[in-house]
């Protein structure tokens, strides 16, 4: 088995406050992981810190092996470790294809001169990006809306769209903070089958989630944070009857 990504002792303080307590994670390459828990749990604080938003206090983090904890934001993405955000984030004054391109600009190998007059390599690499955003548009529903303002999109579709984005980085692992968050069901099994054909493309998923089907149907292994800490990890039909769980997270009224 190989490992995509592995996280030992990392921990982040903010103040008094402990926001990650020494997480431990192993993602093997090629499976969905998804961590689970209560608001506050340290969830996405835990995606700052693999995707260096903010540094660790102590412990480390590699991606397929490498060391990624002091590397920058964008030194990491281009590792191949990329993220979505738990808000989603379209860039205004933008349609939605063109926010989708916004995902490829790491992969582009034309100069920006080039690309500004469309000339010969930058037009063809331009238009192969474009049918490729278009494709991942598809298939999340959103071709019919490929031109419209992103910012006119509803919520679902907006996390919809922040996943094509993501996917147009061509990431080898993909962290996803809250994908169901505003969507719809008709989205949310979208989603999924999005999600698993991701997975089926050989790239490593590991998704922050409260909608607990979805995290039941997709995932191969679940991790539970509480209070910033891990309190369980395993397949997810351990974890869904472990009695931790059920007390920290699973048995809290809704």
């Amino acid at each position: 088995m190989t490992v995509a990504l592995e996280a030992k002792g990392l921990a982040r303080s903010f103040g008094g406050i402990r926001a990650v307590r020494g997480v431990d994670l192993r993602v093997p390459e090629g499976s969905i992981t998804a961590i689970i828990g209560p608001n506050g749990a340290g969830k996405t604080t835990l995606f700052n810190l693999l995707t260096a938003l903010v540094p660790p206090d102590s412990g480390t983090a590699e991606l397929f092996g490498e060391p990624i904890v002091g590397l920058d934001a964008a030194a990491i993405a281009r590792r191949g470790l990329v993220r979505t955000f738990q808000t989603a984030r379209v860039l205004p004054g933008l349609t939605t294809l063109e926010n989708a391109l916004v995902g490829a600009h790491r992969r582009v190998r034309s100069s920006l001169a080039a690309q500004a007059v469309r000339l010969g390599r930058a037009s063809g690499e331009e238009r192969a990006l474009a049918r490729e955003a278009r494709t991942l548009l598809e298939t999340v529903g959103l071709a019919s809306r490929a031109d419209d303002a992103a910012t006119d999109l509803p919520a679902g579709s907006q996390k919809l769209l922040e996943l094509v984005r993501a996917l147009m980085a061509a990431p080898r692992v993909l962290l996803l903070d809250e994908p169901a968050a505003g969507s719809n069901d008709a989205e949310v099994r979208e989603l999924a089958a999005v999600l698993r054909a991701t997975r089926d493309a050989g790239i490593t998923l590991v998704v922050v989630e409260h909608n607990m089907s979805l995290v039941m149907d997709l995932a191969d292994q679940v991790v539970c944070l509480d209070l910033g800490a891990v309190i369980c990890a395993g397949p997810p039909a351990a974890v869904q009857a472990d009695r931790r769980v059920i007390d920290a997270y699973l048995g809290q009224a809704t």
